[in-house]
């Protein structure tokens, strides 16, 4: 009826005391996905829950991740059968600030594997060095991972240190930057 009643409340999850924030809804077709980050434990997670039948039921949550801190910006997509669900937080060994991601390719019945960081600065590197006026261009990479050997033979001139490091280490390495950037004559 374009809007002019609406069906009752549907609940999503227990009450719990604690803070739930980052809602987010997809659809796709008759479906309807919704995340949200719970704070009810202490440590944030990240909640998914799906109707199949336009909103008239819902799954029951399913825990996506937990940040060790506050969960900041999330995202979540949904296309054909493939549900995308995207967050800033820490989990699994990955440090607080990570961008974490995860997918599910069956309606988001499940998801693959643990939270996978996304490799942004390495994807934004590699089209550095696609680009002949900028391939030259030194690098510094600041991290809380360790690069594999193919990540690092892909990057060309990059300098890269993984936390904690010192101020010292910090200058050192920009010191090795700029002498990168003057041994190709710029």
């Amino acid at each position: 009826d374009n809007g002019a009643s609406f069906s009752n409340p549907v609940g999503l999850t227990n009450y719990k005391p604690g803070i739930k924030q980052e809602t987010k809804i997809a659809i796709s077709g008759k479906n309807l996905y919704i995340i949200w980050s719970d704070y009810s434990l202490g440590a944030a997670e990240i909640f998914f829950t799906k109707s199949t039948d336009n909103g008239t039921s819902f799954s029951s949550p399913l825990a996506l991740g937990t940040s060790f801190g506050a969960v900041g910006e999330t995202r979540l997509a949904g296309y054909a059968n493939n549900v995308y669900v995207m967050w800033i937080g820490s989990a699994n060994k990955v440090e607080a600030g990570a961008v974490l991601f995860r997918a599910s390719t069956d309606n988001g019945s499940t998801f693959g594997g643990n939270p996978v960081a996304c490799a942004a600065a390495l994807t934004t590197i590699r089209l550095l060095r696609e680009n002949a006026r900028t391939r030259e261009i030194p690098v510094v990479i600041l991290s809380a991972m360790e690069l594999g050997d193919d990540d690092t033979r892909a990057l060309g001139p990059t300098v890269h240190l993984v936390k904690p490091f010192s101020r010292a280490e910090l200058l050192g390495v920009i010191r090795a930057a700029l002498r990168l950037d003057r041994s190709v004559g710029r």
